[in-house]
């Protein structure tokens, strides 16, 4: 059996394999750990933040309820367009619903056929709604918000 004796560079490239092997388990380790974080919660807040800034914006304003929400309506479809997003207004004052945003037909449709679940009396289902983001109330100004991801154009 022959023995392999490393000299003082040989002994030091083992020692930097070892540690790099050691920081390389521990990265592939963190990777895997991160993969499952649902990372949802952090964008989701960030949007309703950005939205309660606007609704904050139309509160200031000294107008009747209706001219908030329609102020509000025009706020969020600036908004939601610019992020590529669409979304659904409900407002509660007049009882209206509005879409806005970069519409789809998909979103469209359920929404509608929620609204009508709604009507004859059953609960409200988020998984039927494709593609939604969240689900905001504005008490301020009684509306609601239905925000979700918009279809990017087929060029």
């Amino acid at each position: 059996m022959v023995k392999l004796t490393l000299g003082e560079k040989g002994q030091q490239f083992k020692h930097n394999l070892y540690w790099f092997g050691i920081l390389l388990l521990v990265a592939l380790v963190t990777c895997q750990v991160l993969r499952h974080v649902d990372w949802s919660y952090f964008r989701r807040t960030a949007l309703e933040k950005q939205l309660r800034e606007l609704e904050k914006d139309i509160v200031v304003e000294s107008v009747q309820p209706e001219l908030k929400t329609r102020k509000f309506m025009a706020k969020c479809n600036v908004w939601l367009r610019e992020r590529w997003q669409t979304g659904y207004l409900y407002s509660e004052a007049t009882g209206q619903g509005y879409f806005v945003g970069r519409l789809s037909a998909k979103f469209r449709n359920a929404v509608q056929a929620q609204k009508a679940l709604i009507d004859a009396g059953k609960p409200f289902d988020e998984d039927r709604i494709p593609k939604l983001r969240l689900v905001v109330e504005f008490e301020r100004i009684n509306c609601r918000l239905l925000v979700a991801d918009a279809d990017y154009p087929v060029r």
